[in-house]
């Protein structure tokens, strides 16, 4: 079983200064870290008319006694394309399993800013990293979509963000009512809001490779953008593709094997098969589905 990713805790995120002071600016980070690897999430907004900067980070392990071990180190330049603002997930593994306490350092260098930012990792026993009894803490049950929907008092972050959309929690809980709920990209974008909640909460990393390509497929396709009936049958198949890991994922319930607190997300069959469909059934027979 994997050990479990403790939540971070905000220490420090300074700016040096404020503002763009070169090419681009990091405006949003945050980052996780567990026994095993750690997990960083930036966006970068350039200023106008520039399409490169240099950057370097570095993440780092700080023992309670001050000493620090170096894990990643990386320089080179980012570049845009077309949009302004662009958002990096970064990850590695600790090349180890950790038995001790640490503090996890990031540290990103851009257009003269420093960004810094703080996260503790419990490995050990001494701070509470267990249960008091040596045994680790159980890593988060994953839970489904209609779980979270039911649920949105126990949500880890209030917003999300899906390809370079950054939705707020009602935002994301009212794009699944009214005739929305009917688009074929719904099933996938339901999935995708309960595996980021999931991995917000604490739940295995791994699924990060398919979240990316299920945000490639929402910047191109994005939410406000009005996708004609015949493109989104051609993109059906690719669809269905991405949304499969990410609905297995959310689906793999507790570590334990203890069943998830609230039930399962059974009742998503009817709304997925309506938004799926691939016949031109009309709204008065989508609805009666629901009926």
């Amino acid at each position: 079983m994997r050990k479990p990713i403790i939540p971070g805790l905000i220490l420090s995120f300074l700016m040096m200064a404020p503002g763009f002071t070169g090419a681009a600016e990091i405006t949003e980070f945050s980052a996780n870290a567990d026994c095993t690897g750690w997990n960083a999430t930036a966006t970068f907004a350039f200023a106008d008319g520039e399409f490169f900067t240099d950057m370097d980070y570095s993440v780092s392990l700080v023992d309670p006694a001050g000493g620090t071990m170096e894990y990643a180190n990386w320089s080179g330049s980012l570049s845009r394309m077309e949009e302004a603002v662009i958002i990096k997930m970064y990850s590695d593994s600790w090349g180890e399993d950790l038995t001790e306490n640490y503090t996890a350092r990031f540290v990103f260098h851009l257009s003269g800013t420093e960004t810094v930012f703080e996260t503790d990792v419990a490995c050990g026993t001494a701070d509470g990293g267990d249960g008091g009894d040596g045994e680790v803490a159980p890593e988060p049950c994953h839970l489904p979509y209609y779980w979270w929907r039911r649920h949105t008092d126990q949500w880890p972050v209030q917003s999300l963000i899906l390809g370079d959309m950054k939705m707020s929690q009602a935002e994301l809980v009212q794009s699944q009512r009214g005739r929305n709920r009917f688009d074929r990209r719904m099933p996938l974008v339901r999935q995708i809001i309960a595996a980021k909640l999931n991995l917000a909460n604490g739940a295995s990393d791994d699924i990060l490779p398919h979240l990316d390509a299920a945000d490639d497929f929402l910047r191109e396709y994005p939410l406000d953008r009005r996708v004609s009936r015949r493109q989104m049958r051609r993109l059906r198949r690719e669809i269905h593709a991405l949304r499969a890991p990410l609905r297995d994922y959310n689906r793999l319930g507790c570590p334990d094997g203890t069943p998830v607190p609230g039930g399962c997300d059974a009742d998503a069959g009817n709304a997925d098969k309506a938004a799926m469909s691939t016949s031109d059934s009309t709204f008065e027979n989508i609805k009666a589905m629901y009926r």
